[in-house]
C-alpha cells in the first residue's frame, strides 16, 4: 500500500517539475547545490531564526498573540476532541495513517520526494527543482531540531501516557521525565516541507493545496493515532509553517535584470538585495 501511494504521488509531482522546467530555467537565479555556502547557510539560518523575535513588528506580535489566545481555545477542548477522534477511529482510518499519512511526517515520503527534486534538478537543469529540494532537506532537519525546545520546556504528556487522557498534565523543564506531545514534531516536519513546496511552486495553484491538504491530514492522524492533542498538532502547524517561510525567506535572493536604454548607453540593471533586509537592493548598471 505504501509503494502505490508513494509511487503515484512521485508521478503526479514529477508532472509539476516537467511543467515548470523551461520556466524555472528563465527565472530562476539562486544557485543551489551542495556548497559549502549551502552548508555554511545551516548555521546563519539557524542564527537568523533564533534572532527573528527581534525585528518582529506589531502585526507579528499580534499573529503571536491570536496564535496563543487560540491555542488555549484549543487546550480546553482537547479532551471533547480527542473523545470525537477516538470514537469514530476504525481499522480504516489506522490503516491509512499508517501507509499514507504518518511517513510525511517522519521523512520516509518527504526526503525521498527532495531527492526526486534533486535528480530531476540535475538532469533537467532546472535551478528551481534543486533549490527546492536543497531548502526542503534543509528546512525538514533545522525544523526537528528546532520543535525539541518547546517539547522540553513545556514537556507535556501525550493522550496514550495516562491510563485516562488528559490534556491538562504538562511536567515542565525539569521534571526529570520527557513526555514531548507539544508541539507534534510529524506536524511540524510536514507544514515545513509543505511551506517550502507551496512557496517555490506557488503559481501552480494545486500545488499548495495539495501540499496543505497532505500536511493538515497528517497532522490530525496524530490524533488517530493517540500520540497528540488537537492543540498539539495547531501549535506544531503554525511552528512548521512560520519555520518554512522563515527559511525560504532568508534564502529567497531576487536578483532582476531589466533593460535600460538613456540615447546614449544601452544595458541592463542588475538588481540585487544587500545586507539582511530583502527588501534593500542596490542597482548597477551593466553597459552593453
Amino acid at each position: 500500500m505504501r509503494k502505490i501511494v508513494f509511487v503515484f504521488l512521485l508521478v503526479l509531482l514529477f508532472g509539476i517539475l516537467l511543467k515548470n522546467t523551461a520556466i524555472a530555467q528563465k527565472d530562476s537565479v539562486y544557485h543551489a547545490d551542495f556548497s559549502a555556502n549551502y552548508f555554511k547557510s545551516y548555521l546563519t539560518d539557524t542564527r537568523d531564526l533564533l534572532l527573528s523575535p527581534l525585528h518582529w513588528n506589531k502585526w507579528e506580535w499580534g499573529g503571536a498573540a491570536l496564535f496563543a489566545g487560540t491555542s488555549v481555545l484549543l487546550i480546553n477542548h482537547d479532551l471533547q476532541i480527542y473523545n470525537y477522534f477516538q470514537e469514530n477511529r476504525s481499522e480504516k482510518t489506522d490503516r491509512f495513517s499508517k501507509n499514507f499519512l504518518e511517513p510525511w511526517g517522519s521523512g520516509v515520503y518527504s526526503m525521498p520526494l527532495m531527492t526526486l527534486f534533486y535528480l530531476q534538478g540535475t538532469i533537467c537543469k532546472n535551478n528551481r527543482s534543486k533549490k527546492t529540494a536543497l531548502l526542503g532537506i534543509k528546512t525538514y532537519l533545522l525544523t526537528g531540531v528546532a520543535v525539541t525546545i518547546p517539547k522540553m520546556l513545556f514537556n507535556r504528556m501525550r493522550p496514550y501516557q495516562n491510563p485516562v487522557p488528559d490534556p491538562n498534565q504538562w511536567r515542565g523543564p525539569f521534571a526529570g521525565t520527557f513526555y514531548k506531545s507539544f508541539p507534534s514534531g510529524h506536524t511540524t516536519s510536514v507544514f515545513a516541507v509543505a511551506t517550502i513546496l507551496s512557496s517555490e511552486y506557488k503559481n501552480t495553484i494545486w500545488v499548495p493545496i495539495l501540499s496543505y491538504s497532505i500536511a493538515t491530514l497528517s497532522g490530525l492522524s496524530r490524533i488517530n493515532d493517540t500520540k497528540h492533542w488537537l492543540s498539539d498538532v495547531f501549535g506544531a502547524a503554525v511552528f512548521g509553517w512560520s519555520m518554512g517561510k522563515l527559511i525560504h525567506s532568508a534564502n529567497n535572493w531576487k536578483v532582476s535584470l531589466s533593460p535600460y536604454s538613456n540615447g546614449s548607453t544601452t544595458g541592463v540593471y542588475l538588481s540585487v538585495p544587500i545586507g539582511n533586509n530583502r527588501s534593500c537592493y542596490n542597482n548597477r548598471l551593466v553597459a552593453i
